[in-house]
């Protein structure tokens, strides 16, 4: 092929591509200057090197809708965005897409608040003031932000809404589906009461997930528990019919609730963990009760977070009257529990618990378990008349003495040989230092 043709043909492509990029920029024009006069905008046309705009005000509110382009050579990329400014948007919230860039952050410690709603809080990241974050939520803006986070990009920051989509938008149907739903977003956020004490109120009122009152009504609890009108507030919800909201209130209110938080103790198909948090609640306000419940050992088979608090309790309630269930614990599998009861014992444990805490401690010696048992085994000798001739000797490295206990390595390990049985009467007598006990593991 001769080296003419070949440049006549080069310059027939080119001219055809140019063609191409007037006709695709003349379709881009006329609907942008058409969505512009729907919409009362003013429409700006593309001058070298500007791209066309379509800019004004909608309610207050001003709109700009450009593109826009990132990178170079193959890898540049354009963009079709609208931006609202002017919306009564908390400065402070942010919103973004969850993606590679916000799980890195977050894996950094990034801050990410989340509302309740799984659907929201798995696709889109928040910052922002925790109280803040959720009252400015609503149903209406979190499903905006679903649809937003769709986009190629998506974007809530000092008060303003920004949302673009791939490529250059020529059809005008789909230019003002973009500028709608950026409007919908920045209306629904600026919806909010500009106090998040009121607007944690309606969220727990009105919004129609029940994850998001919930999580509505602890923040509220956390930040605004003391105002008469919170107060107020729980008082209500305690004889409401939502059981998790009055679960949450009762154990936040200085009285009253016990009917509330000893039914949640009792109820199985609750959260473990509610149910332990309720059960501490119920022991504050109604001890009597929530002794008689400890003494029934019902708790005995419950899941281990709400079993572990009730051996903190039951130590402090019952005495050593809870030596039995506590040594029943030992027998389960779920370490956590087993470090409860263990450490419960050195409080309440008699020498009739030691056999039990030596086992573990021979056989957890490198561990938390065995470090809290050997612990143990050290207030039950302490309480023992007679420990310091030698009955109870735990001393790391001494030789056993006396047919006593020991921890020596040499000794092969702890041995209860010869270990008296019985302790005189006024052993029993548990005395309760608060200034020197241990916390229970939560």
């Amino acid at each position: 092929m001769s080296p003419s043709l070949l440049i006549a043909m080069f310059v027939v492509f080119v001219g055809f591509a140019w063609i191409a990029a007037l006709s695709r920029r003349a379709a881009q024009q006329a609907s942008w200057a058409k969505v512009a006069e729907q919409r009362r905008l003013r429409f700006v046309a593309a001058s070298w090197p500007t791209p066309a705009r379509i800019e004004g005000s909608i309610d207050d509110l001003f709109v700009t809708i450009q593109t826009f382009s990132t990178g170079g050579g193959k890898n540049r990329r354009t963009f079709t965005r609208a931006v609202v400014r002017g919306a009564t948007i908390p400065a402070s919230l942010k919103l973004s897409a969850e993606g590679i860039g916000t799980s890195i952050a977050k894996a950094f410690g990034g801050q990410d608040v989340t509302t309740g709603d799984a659907r929201f809080d798995s696709r889109i990241r928040v910052q922002g003031g925790e109280a803040l974050c959720r009252a400015a939520l609503s149903g209406e803006a979190r499903d905006a932000a679903v649809a937003a986070a769709s986009a190629a990009r998506f974007e809530v920051s000092d008060g303003a809404v920004s949302v673009a989509y791939r490529g250059i938008i020529t059809d005008g149907v789909a230019l003002d589906g973009l500028l709608s739903l950026t409007l919908t977003l920045a209306r629904a956020l600026a919806a909010a009461p500009p106090e998040p004490l009121t607007g944690l109120v309606m969220r727990i009122q009105e919004d129609p997930d029940e994850s998001v009152r919930r999580v509505a009504l602890e923040t509220l609890i956390t930040h605004y528990s003391q105002e008469p009108r919170v107060q107020q507030l729980l008082s209500e919800l305690v004889e409401g019919s939502e059981f998790h909201l009055a679960i949450l209130s009762a154990m936040a209110l200085p009285s009253g609730g016990e009917r509330v938080l000893s039914r949640a103790v009792e109820s199985a198909n609750l959260d473990a963990a509610l149910r332990a948090r309720a059960l501490r609640a119920w022991s504050r306000r109604d001890p009597e009760a929530a002794s008689r419940w400890l003494g029934s050992a019902e708790w005995l088979q419950a899941p281990s977070e709400l079993a572990a608090a009730a051996c903190g309790l039951a130590e402090t309630l019952l005495g050593q009257a809870a030596e039995p269930m506590l040594l029943k614990i030992l027998s389960r599998e779920e370490e956590s529990l087993q470090l409860a009861a263990v450490h419960a014992l050195g409080f309440v444990g008699t020498v009739g618990s030691v056999e039990k805490l030596l086992s573990l401690s021979n056989r957890m010696i490198l561990g938390e378990l065995g470090a809290v048992a050997r612990s143990s085994i050290q207030q039950i000798q302490s309480r023992a008349v007679g420990a310091d001739a030698g009955q109870l000797s735990l001393s790391s490295g001494a030789e056993a003495t006396g047919g006593g206990l020991s921890a020596a390595e040499p000794a092969g390990g702890l041995s209860a040989a010869a270990l008296p049985l019985t302790e005189p009467s006024d052993a029993g007598n548990v005395r309760h230092n608060s200034a020197t006990r241990g916390k229970l593991p939560s």
